[in-house]
């Protein structure tokens, strides 16, 4: 049953991804936003399954690190004709867009739980967390990854300035002590200081856009043989650093959960997995597929921000849970996660129909 419905759900995305072809999505680098489509489906599956494996364990490594290495790797190849003002205007907007649509349902969904009254104090306390920027649920995601590009791009502007590499390399230790100073003090800041919170959240951030910024260039340059011995490294390097991430060998130097070996382990990992695609996107045999997570890495941000935030997954399982047949628990995770990517596609259209709409007015002179 489990098979039939996921059978069902890539079929869709597949004509979706073939019917929305455009221009722009054409001059897109397929293997970049595959690696994002993979990405994305990981954070959504671990966000809904309840297992703690060591498989788990390793996804949380890399699940949100590839996506800042990918976009440090796409700036990079963008050279000059990359624009921090479009881009921070495009985020910015999706920010607050989608947080103004959250907020106005969770006041509703709050006030149909426990009354008018009651639904108000959550409805300030998400203002606030938007207004600072440290974004409710999982739109904080938005404003750290603005903050760490903001960074990048001063990075760059002064690299070319000064014609010095050094400025990169400033950037990346200097980035790295404030995540191990991070790492200490965040239990005891963060409290008292929650507009603090994208800020050191960025911190980590910058590091992989910094660390995909430098790699870009060597993967451009490798070729065959040497691709695939690079991808493999980089995923089994990842996994053996992952392997050291328990609870029982936790110490001073990995200070915890998002110590510097969970950063090594997600950076290593990241650039084997995008490597890997880089050498499945030259098979035709799988292009199909490729172009299936290309379509749902090019709409990543959107799935990002609302498949936590939006009732998806609660809706997801409770479908999972209406199917009169006994499912292992990771058949009902997938099944679940088939189904969040089948709400996702209106939440798409809907988005870029109010997003064409929105520029048109505004090109017109209306808005």
């Amino acid at each position: 049953m489990s098979c039939h419905l996921l059978i069902i759900f890539f079929v869709t995305m597949s004509t979706m991804s073939s019917g929305n072809s455009s221009d722009c999505s054409k001059s897109r680098d397929k293997a970049l936003d595959a690696t994002k489509g993979l990405l994305i489906i990981l954070i959504v599956f671990v966000h809904i399954t309840a297992m703690t494996t060591q498989w788990i364990n390793w996804i949380n490594t890399f699940k949100l690190a590839g996506f800042f290495m990918v976009t440090g790797i796409i700036i990079s190849q963008k050279g000059d004709s990359y624009n921090y003002k479009r881009r921070f205007k495009k985020i910015f907007t999706l920010y607050w867009i989608f947080s103004l649509i959250l907020i106005f349902l969770r006041f509703i969904l709050k006030s149909i739980q426990t009354g008018f009254s009651s639904s108000w104090q959550e409805v300030i306390l998400s203002i606030k967390e938007t207004m600072t920027l440290a974004g409710f649920s999982t739109l904080w995601f938005l404003p750290a990854l603005l903050m760490a590009e903001g960074m990048l791009y001063v990075g760059i502007i002064l690299k070319t300035r000064l014609k010095s590499d050094g400025i990169m390399w400033v950037l990346l230790i200097t980035s790295s002590i404030l995540f191990l100073f991070y790492q200490v003090v965040y239990n005891t800041i963060i409290i008292h200081c929650p507009i603090l919170q994208p800020w050191f959240r960025a911190i980590p951030a910058l590091i992989f856009l910094v660390w995909g910024y430098y790699i870009a260039s060597t993967i451009r340059s490798l070729n065959g043989c040497k691709q695939l011995i690079f991808a493999v490294l980089g995923v089994v390097l990842g996994i053996v650093l992952s392997l050291d991430l328990s609870e029982i060998n936790w110490n001073g130097f990995q200070f915890g959960n998002n110590g510097l070996l969970f950063l090594l382990a997600g950076g290593f990992s990241s650039q084997g997995i995008l490597v890997l695609f880089k050498v499945l996107n030259q098979f035709k045999l799988i292009t199909p597929i490729i172009y299936l997570l290309s379509w749902i890495g090019e709409n990543s941000l959107i799935i990002m921000v609302t498949h936590h935030a939006l009732p998806y997954i609660f809706l997801s399982r409770a479908i999972t849970n209406l199917i009169p047949c006994n499912l292992s628990i990771i058949s009902a995770d997938c099944l679940t996660c088939s189904w969040v990517f089948l709400l996702e596609i209106p939440t798409i259209l809907i988005y870029k129909k109010l997003k064409c709409y929105i520029s048109v007015r505004s090109s017109v002179g209306v808005l």
